[in-house]
């Protein structure tokens, strides 16, 4: 458990009035209601999300980047359809459980790169990496919209 100094106790000795300095442990306090535990849990709850979120998709990566051994229809469904919608999917989940929405968007063009470049050796189109991105940040919009409508009716 990690200490630290509280301020107005180290000003108060320096001018004469307080004997002893406090030491307060950190994560024990209210702000504004809640407890600092409960915030630190639901930060981890949100890397928890988005770390999940990296290895769904890197798993629909890797197995989707190996349709390019498909008839040309096909993977051009997988890889420009599929694999789009699962990361607008993936952003709206990890921005419901606590991802900032400006950082939920980004595994979905990543991990498909990371994907492609590990089967195949070679980056897929830039075409395919921006469509993941946008359609990420659909998702995550989407899932800031929600969050806030829900926040707004007391759900």
């Amino acid at each position: 458990m990690y200490l630290f100094w509280n301020e107005r106790y180290e000003t108060a000795e320096m001018m004469g009035f307080v004997s002893n300095l406090e030491w307060k442990p950190v994560g024990y306090g209210k702000k504004d209601g809640k407890d600092e535990c409960m915030r630190f849990q639901g930060r981890l709850r949100g890397v928890a999300a988005l770390l999940l979120s990296c290895a769904a998709l890197l798993i629909a990566a890797l197995l989707l980047s190996l349709s390019e051994w498909l008839p040309s229809v096909a993977s051009g469904i997988c890889l420009w359809g599929i694999y789009p919608l699962a990361g607008a999917l993936a952003a709206y989940g990890a921005t419901l459980h606590g991802v900032n929405n400006y950082l939920a968007w980004l595994p979905a063009p990543a991990m498909i790169t990371l994907g492609h470049w590990l089967i195949w050796g070679y980056l897929p189109s830039a075409g395919q990496m921006l469509l993941s991105a946008l359609l990420g940040i659909i998702g995550a919009a989407t899932g800031e919209t929600k969050k806030q409508f829900d926040r707004r009716k007391g759900r």
